[in-house]
């Protein structure tokens, strides 16, 4: 971490490579996620904390081979905090600094390899442990289930819906869920990428994207993304 301590650092910084881009301006408590695009090296930050003025330029991104980088301006009791992925996505906290990073809460995890459990094999049986019953249907080739009430759909093996039946595919859109790496639906994109430096867009159609998120020996996990440009859903599917 960089680190500058200041009275109020003026925004003389009109010569800086963002001088001709608006100046970013944020209040006590805000945190606020950027793409590559939307914040840039050498753009203008103000933060504005009980009467102090805080200003700083984007610093570069880390070096290669570095996930992230921080630098943090300090006045009185307030601080600017500016982190960096290698990527150049970033996030700006204004005040007393960013928020704790984000910890799933059970039941409602999802991950390459299930919901809940995330160990172990996601039988119908033991879904329905945690979720209540669902609403079963027989489907050609397998089973499909809805949980309504939690934002949730998966279909199991099998030819027809049975306890042993094993999730092969589970879709989440309800704010509640979040994946093991710390997205959440609802999530901007710029969130979901600083959260997943790694996130990749597969595919766009019709204003929606998919994105791969993770992948492992037993599956994958991907987002969905709408116009409005925030995260509608989240999806695991079992090789």
């Amino acid at each position: 971490m960089r680190a500058a301590v200041v009275g109020v650092l003026a925004l003389g910084l009109a010569g800086g490579a963002g001088a001709s881009r608006p100046v970013l301006r944020l209040s006590d408590g805000q945190t606020r996620w950027f793409l590559p695009s939307q914040l840039r090296t050498g753009d203008r930050i103000r933060c504005d904390v009980h009467g102090q003025t805080i200003g700083a330029v984007v610093p570069s991104p880390p070096a290669a081979g570095r996930t992230s980088g921080s630098d943090t301006w300090k006045a009185g009791g307030a601080q600017l905090e500016i982190e960096r992925r290698a990527t150049g996505a970033t996030q700006v906290a204004c005040g007393a600094g960013a928020p704790p990073s984000r910890r799933p809460q059970l039941p409602y995890v999802i991950g390459q390899n299930g919901l809940g459990l995330i160990r172990g094999p996601n039988t119908l049986r033991e879904l329905e442990r945690l979720y209540g019953r669902g609403s079963r249907r027989n489907e050609l080739g397998g089973c499909g289930v809805t949980w309504p009430g939690l934002g949730l759909k998966a279909n199991f093996d099998g030819a027809r819906c049975s306890d042993g039946s094993t999730l092969r595919i589970a879709t989440v859109d309800d704010a509640r869920w979040t994946s093991l790496n710390g997205v959440r639906v609802g999530d901007s994109i710029a969130r979901m990428q600083w959260q997943v430096p790694t996130a990749k867009r597969l595919q766009v159609l019709r204003g929606r994207a998919v994105w791969l998120l993770t992948t492992g020996v037993h599956g994958n996990l991907s987002a969905g993304s709408g116009a409005s440009g925030t995260v509608t859903s989240l999806s695991c599917v079992a090789h």
